[in-house]
């Protein structure tokens, strides 16, 4: 079919935004679900702290121990042999040992209390965190189910209008007006932009020689190139979906071309084209959520 090009131009164009807003939806989709599944399992699921931990009393018992038999030996040391001057040297040095393992000592059953009254206080501290994370669960209950509620919801309404999307789609590429290795992303891109910006034909267009060279440099950089693109290209497309007159400038088109091309068959796809136009302009125009960022 020789097509019009303005009408092709349309054609291309709502093909290239409608696989962009399926992309979009299935991002969207993924994000809602997650955030949903994380949030529910955060309203559901008590976050609970250990309540009967056990002290670790090891540090503490190594030192009072060794305290002891030092003090008991040192001790004994300090006591014991004669009365040289030697002996009083040796006396001295063994007294502030035995001073030093006591002290030792007094360290080691402090930090043995000191241990059982932390873990004493984190548990109670435990116990009641327990407490009013169980109780923000069952509170959650109502809260809970009407969120399970919005949560299916929303995704039967993304999967809804990712059908949507997929059924345009479909009623477009069935009209066979681009061979079927041009029907993704990455060729509608290139399609589109280098007949916008040129005159080139669409038959010249395809056999044009850069051009599988450079859809696969689109193809390379896609996600980029959606990333920067897809705000500008729904806002515009969202703006003429609302724009009154942009659409009967549109819509005379595709039924001047109808009425006029004496080719019956061709006259029927100007009458598609018409019908595919409109229910996409309706699909663009209801779709706010495409503008999200």
């Amino acid at each position: 079919m020789d097509i019009n090009r303005n009408a092709l131009l349309l054609y291309l164009r709502d093909l290239r935004d409608l696989e962009i807003a399926k992309k979009k939806i299935s991002a969207l989709y993924s994000k809602e679900k997650k955030y949903m599944e994380n949030e529910l399992v955060y309203m559901k699921t008590p976050s609970l702290r250990v309540e009967n931990d056990v002290p670790d009393y090891s540090g503490g018992f190594m030192m009072l121990g060794i305290g002891i038999v030092g003090t008991l030996f040192s001790g004994w040391i300090t006591l014991g042999f004669g009365t040289g001057f030697f002996t009083i040297i040796f006396k001295l040095f063994f007294g502030g040992m035995t001073i030093m393992c006591i002290i030792m000592t007094i360290l080691g059953l402090v930090m043995i209390i000191s241990d059982d009254r932390e873990v004493s206080k984190s548990n109670k501290e435990a116990k009641k965190h327990n407490a009013e994370e169980k109780a923000r669960v069952e509170n959650n209950a109502d809260r809970v189910a009407q969120m399970e509620r919005e949560y299916k919801q929303t995704l039967s309404y993304l999967s809804s209008e990712y059908n949507k999307a997929d059924s345009l789609l479909t009623a477009y590429y069935n009209q066979n007006l681009l061979p079927k290795q041009y029907r993704n992303l990455a060729s509608l891109i290139y399609i589109y932009d280098y007949m916008s910006t040129s005159q080139e034909s669409f038959s010249d267009t395809l056999i044009h020689e850069h051009m599988e060279n450079g859809i696969q440099k689109i193809l390379s950089r896609l996600d980029y190139i959606i990333q920067q693109n897809e705000y500008m290209i729904f806002n515009q497309h969202r703006i003429e979906a609302q724009n009154k007159n942009m659409i009967s400038q549109n819509e005379s088109m595709l039924k001047s071309l109808e009425r006029t091309e004496q080719n019956t068959f061709e006259s029927k796809e100007y009458a598609q084209l018409s019908l595919n136009y409109n229910k996409a302009t309706a699909f663009f125009a209801a779709a706010t959520y495409l503008e999200q960022r």
